[in-house]
């Protein structure tokens, strides 16, 4: 089984850049005291609260990998089970966070359509050496980026994948460091 990690392009940059993906800042504004980065086991696309995007003023949540892809990228990284990763159901015990937050999670992903049961969280950082895919979503497929290809490949892979997305302008474009 596969833990993925979705995202998209401009925090897919910054993980690559990095070499580890992050806990959530998303979290850490809705003031968790042990913030996580979270995986999900479904391998086609994981519908997430974070995901959404301001468009005429108004908040949009992205529910399809087809709709991140074509509004800020969809991209996903691979990973075996790690000992850090628990359940949703263990994260509720396990972050010592209020009733209420996991509540709040809860609630929110069952408005979204989103199965906690595919949830897991992990409360430290995830380097990317443990990385056993990284994918972009492009004409309608996961496209591997990573493992086995030049860094050529990455890049041309991924700049098409921006210029798929339509908050992204022709000035836009991953390059290596």
């Amino acid at each position: 089984m596969i833990y993925y990690h979705y995202t998209h392009l401009a925090a897919a940059f910054k993980i690559l850049n990095d070499q580890k993906i992050i806990v959530s800042r998303a979290e850490k504004k809705m003031g968790a005291k042990n913030p996580a980065c979270w995986f999900s086991i479904n391998s086609e696309f994981e519908i997430g609260q974070f995901a959404t995007y301001r468009e005429n003023g108004e908040t949009h949540t992205i529910k399809t990998v087809e709709e991140m892809a074509l509004t800020m990228g969809s991209v996903r990284f691979g990973f075996n089970k790690l000992n850090g990763f628990i359940s949703f159901a263990k994260y509720k015990h396990a972050s010592k966070d209020p009733i209420e937050l996991y509540n709040t999670l809860q609630n929110e992903a069952n408005k979204i359509g989103a199965d906690t049961k595919e949830w897991y969280a992990c409360f430290t950082p995830v380097d990317l050496n443990y990385c056993i895919a990284a994918e972009v979503y492009l004409e309608s497929k996961w496209v591997e980026i990573v493992k086995n290809k030049d860094e050529q490949f990455l890049f041309s892979t991924i700049n098409k994948a921006m210029k798929v997305g339509r908050f992204f302008t022709d000035e836009d474009s991953f390059k290596a460091k």
